[in-house]
């Protein structure tokens, strides 16, 4: 069932430091994907920040020694500005051995896989937690790349996060606050699904 951002309805809700919007995990679809049924979405909520200076999520994940790999791809594909901004950001955040093992054709449009890993709002684990439990155990959190993003509870009630098709992992570290977001690391990547194909 999709997830819903802490920081930011579902679709996409522009935070501004200070202020605060409250999310509800959104429903499943009411007509079903031809291959796959999406989860029910979780809604991200708005929440004041822990971070206590103007520390932003770019600035969190160049500070990381896990995330070198991230920190570079970030600024080659122009992602790092935007999480630089104003705009408020969860990053499921893949560490280096992660990125290191993506093969050249996982890698695909860099740009879009990073995208895939970016959910517009603020979504804390005990958010998560808590509107997974209400969903069921399991929903998606619409990213910046267009895309769901699936996360889950595992039989241990740990959360997790996959693409639609390939295996879940875990989140390595939580809550990682900044002035505009939060970053968790992950010991995965997810990999979205091919965009659609032009007509014509």
């Amino acid at each position: 069932m999709p997830l819903r951002p802490f920081f930011l309805a579902v679709s996409v809700a522009v935070m501004v430091p200070g202020a605060a919007a409250a999310q509800t995990v959104a429903p499943a679809p009411a007509a079903p994907a031809p291959a796959v049924t999406a989860p029910p979405q979780l809604p991200p909520v708005a929440s004041a920040s822990n971070a206590r200076d103007f520390t932003t999520v770019a600035d969190v994940i160049a500070g990381n020694p896990r995330l070198g790999r991230l920190t570079a791809a970030l600024q080659a594909t122009g992602l790092a500005a935007t999480l630089d901004g104003n705009g408020v950001y969860t990053v499921f955040a893949p560490e280096d051995a992660a990125l290191a093992a993506l093969s050249a054709k996982q890698a695909g449009d860099m740009r879009r896989l990073l995208g895939y890993h970016v959910v517009p709002g603020y979504m804390v684990a005990s958010e998560m937690v808590k509107q997974l439990k209400a969903a069921g155990g399991r929903g998606s959190l619409r990213t910046v790349a267009g895309e769901l993003l699936i996360v889950a509870l595992d039989p241990d009630g740990k959360i997790v996060v996959s693409d639609r098709d390939g295996p879940a992992f875990a989140i390595t570290q939580f809550d990682l606050p900044a002035f505009n977001g939060v970053v968790h690391t992950v010991a995965g990547v997810a990999v979205p699904p091919p965009p659609p194909k032009a007509k014509g």
